[in-house]
């Protein structure tokens, strides 16, 4: 995940993106503060068990289909699918909540629709559907906007993520989830 190379994502429900990897650092959810977290400013979220990176902002290429439901302060986003293009979103779709992503887009200032950073839940104890899918076991995360914190490039006010199932995906040909389970 934090090497360079080339990521390829596909689930059942529709998702076929296609991204390039470029040297960024990994972040670990393990629940641990410290005090030189502390003096960063960087927050611990609990539960645990996720991990994360971003990745070459214009590389993402392909459509993303988020079969779980999004819930956000805002509302809640069924069936949220994307067309992204040179690593920003050009074609916004859902059953319904579209307009509470659509709104995400359109108050924000920068990069908004940019894509920023993708990750893996490792916590077997979580399940979908509620705000920490990205920690779920199993569950595949991409995200957009801001991702500074993750050693990236874009800059906006703030981020949009969400988490999906089922996912296979392969890091420079080898597969690393096959279905939702990770490999290795």
């Amino acid at each position: 995940m934090s090497g360079e190379g080339e990521a390829h994502v596909t689930t059942p429900f529709g998702t076929n993106l296609r991204f390039r990897l470029d040297k960024r650092p990994l972040d670990y959810s393990y629940g641990l503060a410290t005090e030189e977290k502390a003096e960063r400013g960087e927050v611990v979220f609990l539960p645990t068990g996720g991990i994360e990176t971003s990745a070459a902002e214009d590389s993402a290429e392909g459509k993303i289909v988020y079969d779980t439901s999004i819930r956000s302060g805002k509302g809640q986003v069924e069936s949220l699918t994307l067309q992204v293009a040179q690593g920003r979103i050009k074609q916004v779709s859902a059953r319904s909540g579209k307009e509470i992503f659509e709104r995400y887009l359109r108050e924000g200032t920068g990069d908004e629709n940019r894509f920023a950073f993708f990750g893996f839940g490792l916590n077997p104890k979580l399940r979908h559907g509620f705000t920490q899918d990205d920690k779920v076991l199993g569950g595949f995360t991409l995200g957009f906007g801001d991702n500074r914190a993750n050693g990236g490039k874009n800059v906006a006010s703030g981020h949009w993520w969400a988490s999906m199932t089922k996912a296979t995906v392969t890091i420079n040909g080898q597969r690393v989830m096959e279905d939702g389970r990770l490999l290795v």
